[in-house]
């Protein structure tokens, strides 16, 4: 809807470039003194030499002579005359086109789409089709080689999650109280609990990421963060739920059930939690039933509509415009203003 380009990689090639762009491994006190005399590399074929013998490793910080500098490129830096980089970047970047500077960034999903629109803009449709190309075999390469793969112990519980569950309880014990003394109606008291118990998910969520980022202080990556922080498969939800905890769950009317499932998958749900938990399974069924034919039918319509509508000019020059804005959700940005206005001509000259 915004011209963008459609091409971008998913799943096995997402976390592939995402694994080999990933920032440099954490490193230890012996590497912090060594960190003085990095291997310097001139050439991209140096690295892919070094890698293979085995003197540098995929996620070792090295000097890179920078083929950007004094150039005006779109990710380059033009100023330094090394740049401090890994060799996953540096295979990385051997794909694209030099018009647009060295990538020196981890490249999830959204970066890719960025670097691709980039790409289609600067070195035309036929660079692209061949970059792509490039894309796709060194994605599933590195995402072969990186045997990232999902155990139990990954699901990393955060230390801060019975004390936020106490907090909660207490909350909720107050409200409970003061219900019952009739300073407040049941419906304010319904409002506060779940509103305690949301707050109190989120914040078992925020600590839970943190953990998996940070893998428990361990050296490797943690295989659950890449592959939800890369954009390739699962969301933070669903990562809540494995490791954090459940939190509320809706009746099949929508309604919210104020009781909520403190346990994780991780740890096991107990049998009442399971039971409250199966309201939320039908709920998806039913939904999914229900809403197939109100958006087939939408869609329909809207071809109804549309179809024989054709758009010839860039700019209609009609004074009655529309106010855009970016997309939020809470504090949280979803979709980006320069993302919404792409393509859109401004009503005021």
């Amino acid at each position: 809807s915004n011209g963008r380009p459609i091409t971008t990689p998913s799943q096995d090639i997402t976390l592939g470039c995402y694994y080999l762009s990933q920032n440099p491994a954490r490193s230890t006190e012996k590497q912090d003194k060594q960190k003085k005399r990095l291997s310097v590399f001139s050439e991209a074929d140096e690295v892919d030499f070094a890698v293979a013998e085995g003197s540098i490793k995929t996620h070792d910080m090295i000097l890179f002579k920078n083929p950007d500098l004094g150039k005006e490129t779109i990710f380059g830096d033009a100023t330094k005359k090394f740049i401090e980089t890994t060799p996953g970047r540096v295979k990385f970047n051997s794909i694209w086109p030099k018009e647009l500077g060295f990538v020196n960034k981890a490249a999830g999903k959204k970066q890719i789409g960025e670097i691709i629109l980039r790409c289609y803009e600067k070195a035309g449709h036929a660079a692209t089709v061949e970059c792509l190309d490039k894309l796709k075999d060194l994605g599933f390469m590195a995402a072969t080689r990186a045997g990232v793969s999902i155990g139990i112990n990954d699901m990393i519980i955060p230390e801060e999650k019975p004390q936020v569950i106490d907090r909660a309880r207490q909350s909720v014990t107050q409200v409970e109280k003061q219900y019952r003394m009739g300073a407040i109606t049941d419906g304010e008291r319904y409002n506060k609990i779940v509103d305690i118990w949301t707050q109190a998910t989120e914040e078992i969520s925020s600590a839970m990421y943190r953990t998996l980022e940070h893998n428990e202080g361990r050296k490797d990556f943690n295989p659950v963060y890449l592959m939800v922080d890369s954009g390739a498969r699962g969301n933070r939800n669903q990562v809540r739920q494995l490791a954090g905890m459940r939190g509320l769950m809706a009746k099949p009317s929508g309604e919210i059930i104020e009781r909520p499932i403190t346990a994780s998958f991780r740890e096991g749900l107990s049998v009442l939690e399971y039971f409250i938990s199966t309201h939320g399974a039908r709920k998806g069924l039913a939904d999914t039933a229900l809403k197939t034919a109100d958006s087939g039918y939408m869609t329909r319509k809207l071809c109804d509509v549309a179809m024989d509508m054709i758009i010839r000019e860039p700019d209609c020059g009609t004074e009655r415009g529309i106010w855009v804005k970016a997309i939020m959700e809470g504090d949280d940005e979803i979709v980006r203003l320069r993302d919404r206005i792409y393509g859109r001509t401004s009503c005021d000259d």
